[in-house]
């Protein structure tokens, strides 16, 4: 008997396991059939297991692991624990690397299976977990791709974006076409896997137009007077480090300073060979931000990039670059060219380790300086028990759910009852603090920017209202930006977040985007905005 009739005859025998035909169904408990623990090296190995499996029909479930074998973004896939020679022997005839199979004895987590849709006239935007796809209806098109905080997410948008749904729009006459391919062929994190997630959604609706939501009203919502609230003056500047990635793994690890021009970075110090890097989203999306806001005056700002696509091997190289070699000698001596008074994490593999050799290395600094972290190196504080060691935090509302639910490693896992929304922001702050998995402070990016100082909400920014930009990949990356920015020019935390989701929102109102519309096209409207908060001359934003 070969292996596809074995997990047959295996899996007709275990029928509870096989759900509806809708995909499998919640894993049995223990005493019905007992349950084993494929444990991988990577997340790239656990997804395509899934997908080998799946097609031989033997009915996995990717879960949550326990805490003891967690060691970053982390899955685990669940199977019938009798097939384990099967399971190996597959495993092995397609070289994948199994770390060890456990059976199953604690309770998993559930990945999360609900999916939050909105229809934005002919755009259509769906989010499963921390990831959001939204597509052109009308083309079939994707126009774009947002949310999370791996570094194969940026990878996977450039592959994604202005692909088409095979079978659905109009075809170009040309015949060129790029047909949109499942994330899962190119993805390596959950991140990726969340992406997937909402990539089947999206197709299935396309199949299934009346399971689709009523259009919402996608019009700017401006005040009748932009609101204006000047920045304070600043302090002494700081000199500042911006920690990320490049969706490239053959870009090199390099430290140096960038110029903005046009949509472009440029390289000041011959660093990259001199290449220049598009700004679209991830890494150099936050660096064109925080550069934007430097129209006149320049602070000391500089870039250590790494290229990883989500294999992590870059954001590894990056990790060890940080804790051995520029932080043990940074703020040792003042004025020196070393010096570092601030620091931003941003689009780097959520490794545990990685994280905490980098957080060790801070601690031991003689002046340690301000902690900013967004997007998966949020995820890895939080996981290592580490949050409140930062200083900022700037998640969107799904990811402070994460954050609020004490038992999830990866937005992935997030429990319902923490999953609420915008609504409930407040709660999931307050929780957040008191499960010590946050800083001091927090933005809270969503319907209403919300800025927390511990339990307190300290302001409140919610005008203009830009539908679309819920939709637009890069929104956040520009927050995280300019709260670099203006934190590198001297402003105090509370002023710089605040000004920056202002700005955020202004740039936005004034670009009139759609859910297609790409974030650099917001970049011309920064630094005119940014100098009207800064010199507190509001008439220059009400003329815009």
């Amino acid at each position: 008997m070969n292996l596809r009739n074995l997990f047959r005859s295996l899996t007709s025998s275990l029928a509870p396991l096989s759900g509806t035909g809708k995909g499998p169904g919640p894993v049995s408990s223990s005493h019905e059939v007992e349950q084993g623990l494929m444990v991988f090296e990577n997340t790239a190995e656990v997804i395509r297991a899934e997908r080998l499996f799946r097609e031989r029909g033997l009915p996995v479930k990717v879960m949550g692991p326990p805490p003891d074998l967690r060691t970053g973004c982390d899955m685990v896939l669940v199977f019938p624990l009798l097939m384990e020679l099967a399971v190996r022997k597959t495993l092995e005839d397609e070289r994948l690397h199994l770390l060890k199979i456990v059976p199953q004895h604690d309770l998993l987590l559930e990945p999360v299976s609900l999916f939050h849709v909105r229809r934005y006239g002919k755009y259509l935007m769906v989010r499963a977990a921390n990831m959001k796809m939204t597509t052109d209806l009308e083309e079939g098109r994707i126009v774009n791709v947002s949310g999370g905080g791996c570094p194969d997410v940026p990878y996977l948008a450039s592959l994604l974006v202005g692909s088409r749904f095979e079978g659905y729009g109009s075809a170009s006459p040309a015949g060129e076409e790029k047909c949109a391919e499942a994330p899962r062929l190119h993805g390596r994190t959950l991140c990726s896997y969340s992406l997937q997630k909402a990539f089947e959604e999206t197709e299935r609706l396309l199949k299934h137009p009346g399971d689709m939501p009523e259009a919402e009203d996608c019009e700017v919502r401006k005040p009748e007077r932009p609101v204006f609230s000047p920045l304070p003056l600043p302090g002494k500047k700081r000199p500042w480090l911006i920690c990320g990635s490049v969706p490239d793994a053959a870009f090199p690890l390099c430290r140096g300073r960038w110029a903005l021009k046009g949509e472009e970075l440029l390289p000041l110090d011959g660093q990259a060979g001199g290449r220049a890097l598009p700004v679209q989203r991830g890494t150099p999306a936050l660096v064109a931000a925080a550069l934007a806001c430097f129209s006149e005056e320049k602070a000391e700002l500089e870039a250590l990039l790494v290229g990883d696509d989500g294999s992590g091997q870059g954001s590894k190289a990056l990790y060890g670059k940080l804790a051995e070699d520029i932080l043990p000698v940074a703020g040792v001596s003042e004025g020196s060219r070393d010096m570092l008074e601030g620091l931003t994490f941003h689009y780097l593999f959520p490794d545990v380790d990685g994280h905490n050799r980098v957080l060790m290395a801070l601690d031991a600094m003689e002046r340690r300086p301000l902690a900013v972290a967004d997007a998966g190196f949020m995820y890895a504080a939080k996981m290592s028990g580490y949050a409140a060691s930062y200083d900022l935090f700037t998640p969107d509302a799904g990811e402070l759910a994460f954050l609020a639910d004490e038992k999830a490693p990866h937005p992935f896992y997030t429990r319902g009852f923490v999953l609420a929304g915008d609504k409930d922001v407040t709660e999931l702050a307050e929780r957040a603090f008191q499960y010590g998995n946050c800083p001091q402070y927090m933005l809270v990016k969503g319907v209403s920017d919300m800025l927390f100082k511990g339990k307190e909400l300290v302001a409140r920014v919610d005008s203009p209202c830009v539908p679309a930009m819920e939709c637009m990949g890069g929104t956040g990356d520009f927050v995280a930006g300019m709260t670099t920015g203006l934190l590198a020019l001297g402003y105090d935390l509370e002023s710089s977040a605040l000004a920056a989701a202002r700005c955020n929102r202004l740039a936005g109102a004034a670009a009139a985007p759609t859910p297609a519309t790409r974030v650099a096209e917001l970049l011309p409207y920064v630094s005119t905005i940014m100098d009207a908060l800064r010199r507190g001359d509001a008439s220059r934003l009400h003329a815009e």
